[in-house]
């Protein structure tokens, strides 16, 4: 697993962040979901064989996170198992790979219950047998979120049907969709981001501007948020936009405007630096220029001779010459 794989899933699996993520795409930030309400689940999903011996240890597939979350009201509880699929690349079968993580956990689901029922001797009936259900047996809803940390605007897939040739509207109209659930970060517009609650938002925000730090630095220099923002925050941004924020050596907690600021300011130190090199280079390509055009003046060399001193085609070099004003 590599390093923004690693961090971005260390980061969501925490449970207030987690809990935001679904608070904001389901509730429009609403505070529903609390992180207490939430246990995190294994994430190993098993792809039966379905040629005997069954080996459940042939394949295995790995969610990023999934967590078991229990809504209390009153006297009774439901349960709803929340997935979150983090992509620091931008995956073209997304939609095929998350509904065959749902469909796994359906189906291990249900071979769970059909285990107990059968341990417990449950099953009576001839249904019962060959599904290993019982009639009242419910199994837990599945809702998986994909967020798009590339950076990119999502540009694959973001439903099953998305994924098909053109066909017959007869026959298609028969195809079940699949359609995924999808935070992109690029498309978000800025009044949205305030729906998140936790550093979240911060991190989300500096993917979205993660391409031009002056756009970022406009977003956030008057974002008290930004003043506080957890060192493992702004190292996952580091990690993910390929920036070099410093972060604090004394405290727990950075101050991004700051940081975001100073990378401006080396930006552009290191495009003056870049500037005065150039400007050296274009000083001497026009005293060569001078001197070759002295040359070719009193007969010593031919235009051709001068431009393949330089490595130039003929009219390059005639144009390069009119360029600096002068005239042959």
């Amino acid at each position: 697993m590599g390093d923004k794989d690693t961090k971005t899933k260390k980061f969501i699996e925490k449970n207030r962040i987690f809990a935001d993520v679904f608070n904001y795409f389901i509730y429009d930030g609403e505070q529903v979901i609390k992180p207490d309400d939430l246990q995190q689940l294994d994430t190993t999903e098993i792809v039966l064989n379905n040629e005997p011996p069954i080996d459940k240890k042939s394949v295995k597939k790995y969610r990023d996170v999934i967590k078991h979350w229990a809504i209390k009201r009153d006297d009774k509880a439901t349960y709803v198992l929340l997935a979150v699929e983090n992509q620091s690349e931008i995956h073209y079968a997304m939609p095929v790979r998350s509904m065959l993580y749902d469909a796994l956990r359906y189906a291990n689901q249900i071979e769970n219950i059909a285990d107990d029922n059968i341990k417990n001797k449950k099953l009576k009936s001839s249904e019962e047998f060959l599904s290993g259900l019982l009639q009242t047996d419910k199994i837990m809803p599945i809702i998986t979120i994909v967020i798009n940390f590339s950076g990119k605007l999502w540009n694959a897939p973001t439903a099953l049907k998305q994924m098909f040739h053109n066909f017959d509207e007869r026959l298609i109209k028969y195809v079940k969709d699949y359609e995924i659930n999808l935070i992109d970060p690029v498309a978000i517009g800025i009044e949205n981001f305030n729906k998140f609650m936790t550093e979240l938002r911060e991190v989300l925000l500096c993917i979205k501007y993660s391409k031009d730090k002056e756009k970022l630095y406009n977003a956030v220099k008057n974002d008290k948020a930004f003043e506080h923002v957890p060192n493992e925050a702004v190292s996952l941004i580091n990690t993910l936009t390929g920036s070099k924020m410093k972060l604090s050596k004394d405290k727990e907690e950075s101050n991004m405007c700051e940081a975001i600021e100073g990378l401006i300011e080396d930006g552009r130190k290191e495009g003056r630096k870049e500037g005065i090199k150039e400007g050296i280079k274009e000083g001497i390509k026009e005293g060569q220029f001078t001197a070759l055009l002295n040359l070719i003046k009193s007969g010593v060399i031919t235009i051709k001779q001068a431009a393949d001193s330089l490595n130039m085609s003929e009219k390059s070099f005639k144009k390069q010459l009119s360029d600096y004003g002068y005239v042959i």
